[in-house]
Order: structure tokens, then sequence, then C-alpha cells
């Protein structure tokens, strides 16, 4: 999980440094980092924690994990392609970070 958090904080970095550097161009740069998201990925996040946490399932993982985010459930992919489209919108603010 460590692997992870260190490519956001790159990804968020570069796309920071992008949005300044572009913007005289009018070009918007937006970044979508989600957190914890049902799916074959976090299966396998779980998977790999489970041993390094001591725990023996992956529900034991992810009800962990779930404390640790501010809606106290996993996001649904849905949700992350939602917030996709819309910052790929028109109706998007500038200048605004989303988390």
């Amino acid at each position: 999980m460590d692997d992870c958090i260190t490519v956001k904080a790159g990804l968020l970095a570069f796309s920071r440094n992008m949005a300044i550097e572009l913007a005289p161009d009018n070009i918007l740069v937006n970044t979508v980092c989600p957190r914890f998201i049902n799916g074959p990925m976090q299966d396998g996040l779980a998977d790999g924690a489970m041993p390094r946490l001591g725990m023996q399932s992956r529900q034991e993982v992810r009800d962990f994990l779930t404390q640790y985010n501010l809606i106290k459930r996993f996001g649904e992919p849905e949700e992350v392609a939602a917030i996709v489209v819309f910052l790929a919108s028109s109706r998007v603010i500038r200048d605004r970070e989303y988390l």
C-alpha cells in the first residue's frame, strides 16, 4: 500500500506542476486519485496486506481500512466515473480540489 501512496503523491505533484505550466494556455489539468474503491485491485491489495496486518480475510482488511475512510465505506467504480465525467464537462469550476 505504501507504493500506491507514493505514486499518488507523485501524480498529484506532477499534475499541479502541469496545471501551473499550462494555465497560460487556458488548459485545465485534473487528477483523480480515489482511495478505497471496490474491485479486483482492492482485493489484491487486501491479499497483500493480510499477512502484514495479521488478519485472516479480505473482509477483516476492508473493515480495518474503512475506519480510516471519511465516508466509512469503500467507494464504487461508478462514483469515480461520475467525477471523471464531471471534470471533463464544461461545468467544472477552475482552481478547485475535489477530494
